[in-house]
């Protein structure tokens, strides 16, 4: 018996066992495999078992946006083996395995140790000194990898999903737009639950990966500050302390004191002053929103400085409109008024994801540091849009997927944005 387990699309972590000798994969209800997101064909793809291998060979049925096999096109057909990576458009991912031939399950849990590992000297157990207790050093109980070179220098990535690729394109888990990384790059897979650790392995890459300047064949399990090269422009750092290797990156800028929140700490964020500003503004405002109660729950909220609206965010909100998508803005409220804080109450409140335009100006504004730490304080998605250099993001950013801002391709910087913000509205 063999299975598809779904790590990115309409229901991530789902499970589907087959064992019929055809299966046919797409949008139709006539489909073995029903699968119901506009990059789907209606009939998409096929997998039909080749001979007695027991393996499945998948055949891509004329789609419209493609069938991928480890980032390459399936052009006529492709023989699976477990563990590979199957992509339908961009933005259905999956694993394919034979159950008894290192699955995981839905949970994350794995089965047997991946085949591929079994065959490197680093397939043993680690020993307590080669590596921090990472109880010690990471409360969310998993590693990281920093940029240390490349487009986002300080950026951390979370480890915290069972299996997870790094590559240039944008349905991979980690997205990284350089120009030497393959469109699928890595692939991160646990090998040990108790500890959170992981193996690497490099997808037949164009310009290769190192491990601390040795180059990766096959898959070799990480130890703490492992350094990764990919290709010869971006190095990540395997850790579990990830703010600790670039002290730069944990301060705050130099912000000036903010008048309405002075106490305001980074690491634990208070906001009982913004709560009760919100509540004397409510009670005080006469004229109101102009919207019902629960009228924002599908918004996008921006926060950005008012003399960046006509450059990027005026044209920003008229492609997220254009996607079919809600957003609200500020723009035609007086910031500071007891109208703008009822405003801002119920978009604060109601709207499900935030982007933030990131500027030196944006970061300056007192309004836009309450808007996203609001968002911060209650867990909420924010995409930070790079649009600006900034001397260091504040904590509260640094640790989002954020989008860099092309100016000279503006358009595919917001299609990016949009993937971003489909992803964390689901």
């Amino acid at each position: 018996m063999a299975r598809l387990i779904m790590h990115r699309g309409p229901s991530p972590g789902a499970i589907y066992d087959f064992s019929a000798d055809v299966v046919n994969i797409g949008r139709g209800v006539k489909n073995d495999i029903i699968l119901h997101d506009n990059d789907v064909s209606r009939e998409h793809c096929r997998l039909v078992r080749a001979g007695g291998s027991g393996e499945y060979e998948i055949h891509d049925l004329a789609s419209n946006n493609g069938t991928f096999v480890e980032g390459q096109p399936v052009k006529s057909t492709w023989l699976l083996h477990s563990g590979q990576v199957i992509q339908l458009g961009d933005t259905i991912v999956f694993e394919y395995a034979r159950i008894g031939a290192g699955t995981h399950s839905a949970n994350g849990a794995n089965g047997d140790t991946h085949p591929s590992l079994k065959d490197t000297d680093e397939a043993e157990a680690v020993s307590p000194g080669d590596k921090p207790t990472p109880a010690a050093l990471s409360p969310s109980g998993h590693p990281y990898l920093l940029m240390t070179m490349g487009p986002e220098i300080g950026k951390t990535y979370s480890l915290s999903e069972p299996i997870m690729t790094i590559g240039r394109h944008l349905s991979n888990d980690i997205a990284i737009q350089d120009p030497e990384v393959s469109r699928h790059h890595l692939r991160l897979r646990r090998v040990n639950d108790e500890h959170g650790e992981f193996a690497l392995e490099d997808l037949q890459t164009t310009n290769g990966t190192w491990i601390n300047e040795v180059e990766l064949s096959g898959t070799k399990r990480l130890r703490s500050n492992d350094v990764i090269r990919m290709g010869s422009t971006v190095h990540l750092q395997y850790t579990w302390q990830p703010y600790q290797i670039r002290p730069e990156f944990l301060s705050a800028p130099p912000f000036d004191a903010d008048p309405l929140i002075t106490d305001f700490d980074t690491r634990s964020v208070d906001a009982t002053k913004l709560n009760n500003l919100l509540s004397v503004a409510k009670r005080e405002s006469t004229l109101g929103t102009g919207v019902a109660k629960g009228g924002l729950e599908n918004h996008i909220f921006i926060a950005y400085a008012r003399d960046e609206w006509e450059t990027v965010v005026a044209p920003l909100t008229a492609q997220l409109q254009d996607a079919g998508m809600d957003v609200w803005v500020d723009q035609y409220l007086m910031r500071g008024e007891n109208d703008w804080m009822q405003a801002i109450e119920q978009a604060l409140s109601e709207c499900r994801v935030m982007v933030v335009i990131v500027s030196p100006h944006a970061l300056e504004s007192r309004y836009v540091r309450l808007e996203y730490r609001y968002f911060y304080n209650r867990e909420k998605p924010i995409i930070p849009l790079l649009y600006r250099p900034v001397a260091a993001l504040p904590p509260e950013l640094r640790r989002r997927n954020g989008v860099q801002y092309d100016d000279s391709d503006y358009k595919r910087s917001f299609q990016r944005l949009i993937f971003e913000v489909l992803y964390a509205r689901r």
